[in-house]
């Protein structure tokens, strides 16, 4: 029963029907497979900040929580009901947690470490991008451009690649233009415009049309294999630490029973071997689910203590108060 509907499946993603139909199909097929026994109920209620739906559909991944919910609960014996919540900033997540409004909550890294959870949520997991736990911000120029360092760029337009949860990126140049007593970004560029995919971001460079832009090496890689004529004519100006993008919690109390968080715990570190898994994490751009570890946002909170006693510093708060740049100076 489980293989026909993970065929019919495959099937309906090719067609582009799945969101509307696989979640009727699925819940009849395991209505019909389950009808000689009892489903344990249980609400999985999901949290989300709402720069996690930056460029991803929220309906479709809304309708994939579900699907996923509906027909590996029961699968294990759960009559799974899934409900999506979205936050606007960091605070509402956090009150909506304390208040056992959710039970799981997906949070990018920055926001993460500003949060005080408490004991009513633990970090289980971070996502990762081609089997990598974190990732690498470059900024980014031109070969023969004569914009070699930081301080060329002051003036100049700045493209930004915008995908969710991206904080980390943001607070990275933030913190390097600190650094550097360059002020804020908004003073010391040009300007800054986005743009949601990395050839609208790469090519303007690359062809000379726009100075610099900023974009995860992910991303740079894969516009460099596309085509091995952008790897040679843009240079990397500066490298940021590889940082996490994602910390996936859940309440460590509330649950019907120990069993039932268990295998929650379980679905959410196969969730890539679910059709309805495998369309979460397309629609949100990320690979398998990683075991969560204190270790791997060492980066992360090194780069908020580092940005923290810059700003604190004399030179940069004179630069603030100013609105004034001071690179190359």
């Amino acid at each position: 029963m489980k293989n026909l509907v993970f065929l019919f499946a495959r099937r309906l993603r090719k067609t582009g029907l799945s969101v509307l139909l696989l979640p009727v199909f699925a819940g009849c097929m395991a209505c019909a497979a389950d009808s000689a026994s009892a489903m344990e109920p249980v609400s999985l209620n999901v949290g989300f900040i709402r720069t996690c739906f930056l460029n991803v559909n929220q309906a479709e991944a809304e309708a994939a929580f579900k699907v996923l919910a509906a027909t590996v609960g029961r699968q294990r014996g759960y009559e799974v009901t899934a409900h999506t919540q979205i936050f606007e900033t960091p605070g509402e997540i956090e009150s909506a947690i304390k208040n056992g409004a959710i039970n799981l909550a997906i949070v990018d890294s920055w926001k993460y470490l500003a949060m005080e959870m408490g004991a009513s949520m633990k970090p289980r997991f971070v996502t990762s991008e081609q089997g990598q736990v974190g990732k690498k911000y470059l900024l980014l120029t031109r070969r023969g451009s004569g914009l070699n360092s930081l301080a060329d760029l002051q003036g100049k337009e700045l493209l930004e690649l915008e995908v969710a949860n991206s904080n980390a990126g943001r607070a990275w140049l933030d913190t390097l233009l600190l650094q550097n007593h360059c002020g804020d970004p908004t003073n010391f560029f040009g300007g800054i415009n986005f743009a949601s995919k990395p050839a609208l971001v790469v090519l303007p460079v690359f062809f000379g049309k726009k100075p610099a832009c900023l974009i995860d090496h992910f991303s740079f890689n894969l516009m460099s294999e596309l085509n091995p004529q952008v790897a040679k004519e843009i240079q990397v100006v500066a490298t940021s630490e590889a940082f996490v993008d994602n910390v996936v919690c859940m309440s460590d109390t509330g649950w019907p029973s120990e069993k039932v968080k268990t295998d929650l715990l379980e679905i959410l570190a196969d969730l890539q071997n679910e059709p309805a898994g495998q369309q979460i994490l397309t629609l949100f751009k990320v690979g398998p689910m990683i075991p969560f570890d204190e270790k791997q946002l060492d980066t992360v909170r090194e780069l908020r203590a580092r940005q923290e006693a810059l700003r604190k510093s004399p030179q940069n708060q004179s630069a603030a108060a100013a609105g004034i740049s001071s690179a190359g100076k």
